[in-house]
């Protein structure tokens, strides 16, 4: 019964959606926020949610809410390109010290995600605007914003989670986190969409990864560097159907397939490490040596 209410919901979000292009209207909540972001990523393709047919017709995102996780939608179809979603919301709010008279008011800046905490509908992002006030005989300018879905944010709260969900561990920015680094930027990322050379996001797209990737981007890359080598190739597939588990296995199935100048590199290592080497270690060692050959000629 439950999920014939969850198609339901799905597919009156689509009727919704199509009425109004390029407008987030609220989808089915689920338990929790990644059944809700499972969700989102399947609707573009519309697998197993038919309401969202034809294929690329519609986008989503799944956010958190007050109930669990809040799946949202537009229909995107014929017509101009639509803004994206941002990943981060920057606004000035202010804050009050504790003292008589609120002694110490100020303004802070802080980043929080752009949806809303109740609902998970998009903020008021496209919205923000300067709101000078007056306190004890000074001005002060704060940011005040409207959310469509309904529901206020309020500066107390804001505060809270901006402390709760910062951009980024060690207020590092974009430019110089040290993901940057990471080779495996340089094939795009399954999990969470991110293109070759940009960072992963986390939490539907609203959090910058700087330290890390998504697991299944790593194995991407390895795939990749293993692909682009024949005989790392080669000893690979052999060793993932149990033909080959050793060094000297490997070695041998090399020399048979002609790739005679690696056969004698497996076996040079073989002596090195006293017989000490598998198959799997074989392709390491077959990719990072011609990942210097190529470095060395470059």
């Amino acid at each position: 019964m439950k999920n014939r209410q969850t198609l339901t919901d799905h597919q009156a979000a689509a009727r919704a959606a199509l009425q109004q292009r390029g407008v987030w209207v609220p989808g089915p909540v689920y338990p929790t926020v990644d059944s809700a972001q499972s969700a989102a990523r399947r609707v573009p393709l519309a697998r197993q949610l038919t309401a969202y047919l034809p294929i690329g017709s519609f986008e989503a995102y799944g956010a958190r809410c007050e109930d669990g996780g809040a799946l949202w939608v537009r229909h995107v179809g014929d017509g101009p390109a639509l803004e994206p979603m941002p990943q981060r919301m920057t606004v000035r709010v202010p804050t009050y010290g504790s003292g008589p008279g609120y002694s110490g008011v100020g303004i802070v800046t802080v980043s929080i995600v752009p949806t809303c905490p109740v609902c998970g509908g998009p903020r008021g992002f496209d919205a923000v605007k300067a709101d000078p006030f007056m306190r004890d005989g000074e001005t002060f300018v704060r940011d005040r914003w409207a959310n469509p879905c309904g529901h206020q944010d309020r500066y107390d709260l804001v505060l809270d989670e901006a402390r709760r969900t910062p951009p980024a561990p060690g207020g590092k920015t974009p430019e110089d986190a040290p993901a940057r680094k990471l080779p495996a930027l340089a094939v795009p990322c399954t999990r969470c969409g991110a293109k070759a050379g940009d960072l992963c996001t986390s939490h539907n797209g609203a959090r910058l990864r700087l330290v890390d990737v998504h697991r299944p981007r790593t194995e991407a890359w390895h795939t990749e560097r293993v692909r682009s080598v024949p005989a790392a190739a080669l000893v690979l597939a052999a060793a993932n159907r149990r033909d080959v588990t050793h060094g000297r296995q490997a070695a041998d199935l090399l020399a048979a397939k002609g790739f005679t100048a690696e056969a004698d590199a497996v076996e040079t290592l073989l002596k090195i490490q006293n017989g000490h080497l598998s198959a799997k270690q074989t392709v390491t060692f077959l990719v990072e040596r011609a990942e210097t050959a190529r470095g060395g000629e470059a």
